[in-house]
């Protein structure tokens, strides 16, 4: 058995960010592998310089107050954890995301993510921090023992921006969600009289919300009592105009396991938005039973399967509707896809296949030198 030593902070509950999740939902990789075993570090002052930061990054960037980068929580950051923690449980490595933990004395396996310098531009963010996200990742790549990216599209940017010392490897990105049942699947697919969609997303503008509406009104006007749309939103990136259309509901704030219990009732999860760097609802709607549709991308190419595990379309209300519109005229090829979909789920995406690829890493990255603390 490998123990891997998980500097993760403790959890709060209704806190639903996905970068904070990843680090979390890896002391969870134990679940599913009996050669792992995973201890998180217990220290409040850790804890507290956390949670200082993150508080500080939702205040910047939520009231737009002046504070500096540097003060905030980010992920192309060094940090240091509690010394101790590790070496007391007898870790043989150091599992760490995003941030790095520039004082390890152990060999660190570092899940990162691609740097898209023309994304960064558009957001848009300043030369100067660009620059040091290059750096950063330059540097903690030559550090680590490990460099892992969660698909190959990925990897190709950061080979290509980054230009790494060490080479890269790639694992999707651990999530620790249970399949739907095969008789809820089977009942589900069976009765597509009426096909239920579901939209998903606290960034109402960059999910798409606003083409999914219009591709509502379209299916409506087309298939009218055939569809309903069931939104879940927090317009945290502004207002959208949610239109009152028959079989519409929308809804704001709701536990994540109403959210997954909306998904394994739906049969299509639109979700088109402007850009995702990764998009963990696409793997819950596979694990699901659901169809996931995306905007037409290299990650999300890669996440479903180019196409066979889901859908991908243009970013235009036209082009959703239609998508959605041709699983109500040929039913036998909708079941097929979502059939597709959890097979693809369960042989690329399922926690147990994940965590063996990371015993499989694991015992790769105990075999080098730790690098030495700065």
């Amino acid at each position: 058995m490998k123990t891997l030593y998980v500097p993760s902070p403790r959890k709060l509950e209704n806190y639903r960010d996905a970068d904070y999740l990843v680090s979390y939902q890896l002391l969870k990789l134990c679940d599913y592998s009996l050669e792992l075993k995973t201890i998180r570090s217990d220290n409040l002052a850790f804890d507290f310089r956390f949670y200082s930061r993150l508080a500080l990054s939702l205040a910047k960037r939520r009231l737009r107050l002046p504070i500096p980068r540097k003060w905030t929580l980010v992920l192309s950051q060094n940090y240091r954890m509690p010394i101790g923690d590790a070496e007391s449980e007898s870790a043989d490595a150091i599992l760490t995301y995003q941030r790095y933990p520039i004082n390890a004395r152990l060999p660190v396996i570092w899940i990162t993510g691609s740097t898209d310098v023309v994304a960064l531009r558009r957001r848009p963010m300043a030369e100067r921090d660009i620059q040091r996200e290059i750096e950063f990742k330059r540097e903690a790549n030559a550090r680590a023992a490990l460099t892992i990216l969660p698909t190959y599209s990925m990897k190709r940017l950061f080979d290509d921006v980054i230009c790494p010392s060490k080479p890269t490897y790639v694992i999707p990105m651990f999530h620790p969600i249970q399949p739907i049942a095969r008789e809820q699947f089977l009942k589900k697919w069976n009765d597509l009289a009426k096909i239920k969609l579901l939209f998903v997303g606290r960034a109402a503008i960059a999910k798409g919300l606003a083409l999914v509406l219009d591709a509502y009104a379209i299916l409506q006007n087309r298939y009218p009592g055939r569809v309903s749309l069931h939104v879940v939103t927090t317009f945290q990136d502004g207002p959208v105009e949610v239109p009152s259309l028959p079989g519409l509901v929308q809804e704001s704030l709701i536990p994540h396991v109403r959210v997954i219990e909306l998904m394994t009732e739906s049969h299509y999860l639109l979700m088109p938005s402007v850009l995702e760097q990764y998009g963990l609802v696409y793997i819950e709607a596979m694990a699901r039973g659901t169809i996931p549709l995306a905007s037409d991308s290299p990650v999300q190419r890669e996440l479903l399967d180019e196409g066979h595990a889901g859908l991908l379309v243009e970013r235009s209300a036209h082009a959703i509707a239609e998508a959605v519109a041709a699983g109500l005229e040929d039913q036998d090829s909708v079941r097929e896809l979502a059939r597709r979909g959890m097979n693809f789920w369960k042989g690329c995406h399922a926690p147990e296949v994940i965590a063996a690829q990371f015993v499989s890493l694991a015992n790769s990255a105990l075999g080098r030198v730790a690098v030495p603390v700065i």
